[in-house]
């Protein structure tokens, strides 16, 4: 059987694109695969050492795009998302977009056949989650950073039975707490 991840998981460089360069995007993710771009990712376990690539980035603001790459390592910038996806070079996709944008970037991206990680909500409705869900046939996380925080527990439960948005934190909240019983 073949692995779920395809030929991602043997590969050992992976070549990631970055849709967006919003500020959440700038807060957390760029520095984040700023540091994971200046180590290796192993597993003792047997060889799984990843040299992951920040391949290139496209954003709807072109001159953040452009000081995005130079801080973060990125090869190049993208013009357009179509030039992004036409490149082959590239092996998986990072998304983070408005909420209002991301149902459609990521049909687009979805195409591409490579993995994706994207932010949440995948949709503003239900209906449109569940269009994208239908659409999905290549790996893919979907960023839901607060799935352990106390606040949205009763939320969780909600969700499950009446399908609804879980609610949001305040930025200074100690998430330390939240993973301890996970």
């Amino acid at each position: 059987m073949d692995h779920p991840w395809g030929q991602l998981v043997d590969k050992h460089n992976i070549r990631l694109a970055f849709v967006g360069s919003g500020n959440w995007a700038r807060k957390y993710h760029f520095p984040s695969l700023a540091y994971l771009t200046q180590r290796s990712i192993s597993n003792t376990t047997r060889d799984l050492s990843v040299d992951l690539r920040l391949r290139g980035i496209y954003s709807l603001d072109s001159e953040i795009a452009v000081g995005v790459a130079s801080e973060t390592g990125f090869e190049l910038v993208y013009p357009s998302l179509d030039a992004l996806l036409d490149d082959d070079a590239v092996d998986a996709i990072a998304v983070a977009v408005t909420p209002s944008a991301l149902a459609s970037v990521l049909k687009r991206v979805i195409k591409k056949g490579v993995p994706i990680i994207s932010e949440k909500p995948p949709g503003v409705t239900t209906q449109e989650a569940k269009d994208l869900s239908d659409l999905i046939t290549v790996p893919n996380v979907l960023a839901f950073n607060r799935r352990f925080a106390p606040s949205t527990t009763p939320s969780r439960a909600l969700s499950r039975i009446w399908q609804t948005s879980t609610m949001s934190r305040e930025p200074s909240t100690d998430t330390s707490e939240w993973t301890k019983h996970s």
